[in-house]
C-alpha cells in the first residue's frame, strides 16, 4: 500500500540538518570552553586523514560557541600542524583571548590523540556602517577577458547546466554530496567555478553559513599551485600549511558563489593560492588565501638542486 507525502512532510525533509551541518554540532564539555567534534556525520575519508577543511570548520563553530551575539567573524588565520587520523574524535579548546565592545579575538587548538594538529586565530566584529569600495568593474571584466571569455561576462549556473555541465561535490571529503560545484573554465594557474552547500540551510545558529563555507574553501587551492609544473613535475607530498580567510559582507552559502582562484608564487617547495568570492551579483564577499606545502620525489629535488648549484658556480 502506497503512502502519501504531505507538503509538511517535504518542508520537513527540506529542512533535515544536512551531514555538514550535523558535523558542526560540537558538544560541550562541563560548561567550560572545551569541544568535541567527530566526521562521524559526513563519514571519513578516502586517504586516511581527517580533512583540513573539516578541521578548519568545526575550529570556527567552537569559536563561535564562545563568542557574543551580534560579532561576526571578519577574518581568520588557521596552520595545519599534523596531518589528523581520519576515524579519531577531535577536541577543540577554545581560549578568549580579548572581549571588546566591538570586537573580540579567539584562539582554537584542534587537538588528536593528545597532540595539537590544528591552529586557528579569529577575529569577530558587530555590524556597523562604513564606506563601501571593490575593484572596479572594468577592471573585474578585464580578468575575465583574460580568463577566454571575450564578452567580459561568464555563464551563470542555469547557463552551465542547460549546457551539461555536471555538478560535482565540491571536494573528495564531501561523502554524502552535501554541497556541489560547477566548473567554469581553468588555466595553467587558475579556476573559476561556482560551489554552494546544496540544501537549503537555515539562518542559524550564529557562524553556520561562515563555518560551512571555510569547509568548502580548503577544495581545489593545492590544485591550482600545483597548475604551473604539471607539465614538468609530479608532487610526492601536498600538504596545506595555512588557510587566510577575510570575510567583507554577510553572505548564505547555500547560493551559488563564484570562486577565482589561482597562483601567484611558488618558490622552495611552497606555494601559494588566492581566491576571491563572490556572489552572483558582483559583490566580492571573502577573500582567500592558503599556502601549500608542494614537495617532488627527493631524487628529482637532490637533482635539481646540483643542477642549480652547477649553474651558479658557473657564472661567478
Amino acid at each position: 500500500m502506497a503512502s502519501s507525502v504531505s507538503d509538511q512532510d517535504v518542508e520537513d525533509i527540506l529542512d533535515a540538518p544536512s551531514a555538514l551541518q550535523q558535523t558542526l554540532a560540537l558538544q560541550q564539555i562541563a560548561k567550560c570552553d572545551i569541544f568535541t567534534g567527530s566526521e562521524e556525520a559526513v563519514g571519513r575519508t578516502s586517504w586516511g586523514n581527517v580533512f583540513g577543511g573539516q578541521v578548519l570548520a568545526q575550529s570556527l563553530a567552537a569559536a563561535f560557541q564562545t563568542v557574543p551575539e551580534g560579532l561576526a567573524v571578519h577574518s581568520l588565520h588557521g596552520y595545519f600542524l599534523l596531518a589528523g587520523e581520519s576515524g579519531a574524535e577531535l577536541l577543540f579548546e577554545v581560549e578568549r583571548v580579548r572581549d571588546g565592545r566591538s570586537m573580540c579575538t579567539r584562539v582554537v587548538k584542534a587537538v588528536q590523540r593528545n597532540h595539537a594538529i590544528f591552529l586557528l586565530l579569529a577575529s569577530f566584529h558587530s555590524s556597523e556602517w562604513g564606506p563601501e569600495f571593490q575593484t572596479p568593474d572594468k577592471e573585474l571584466m578585464a580578468v575575465v577577458v583574460a580568463r577566454g571569455f571575450a564578452s567580459g561576462k561568464l555563464p551563470s549556473p542555469e547557463e552551465l547546466l542547460a549546457q551539461g555541465v555536471q555538478p560535482q561535490p565540491c571536494n573528495e571529503a564531501d561523502n554524502l554530496e552535501a554541497t556541489e560545484s560547477l566548473s567554469i573554465s581553468s588555466g595553467d594557474h587558475w579556476t573559476l567555478r561556482y560551489m554552494r552547500h546544496k540544501g537549503r540551510l537555515p539562518d542559524g545558529p550564529a557562524g553556520l553559513h561562515e563555518s560551512i563555507f571555510a569547509w568548502i574553501t580548503d577544495s581545489g587551492m593545492a590544485t591550482v599551485v600545483c597548475k604551473p609544473h604539471q607539465l614538468d613535475h609530479t608532487f610526492s607530498m601536498l600538504f596545506s600549511l595555512d588557510h587566510c580567510i577575510h570575510f567583507h559582507r554577510p553572505f548564505r552559502v547555500d547560493q551559488w558563489l563564484l570562486f577565482h582562484s589561482h597562483s601567484t608564487v611558488s618558490s622552495g617547495a611552497r606555494g601559494l593560492a588566492h581566491c576571491e568570492v563572490f556572489t552572483l551579483q558582483g559583490l566580492l564577499v571573502a577573500s582567500v588565501t592558503q599556502e601549500v606545502l608542494a614537495r617532488v620525489p627527493q631524487d628529482v629535488a637532490a637533482r635539481e638542486l646540483q643542477k642549480n648549484n652547477t649553474s651558479l658556480r658557473s657564472k661567478l
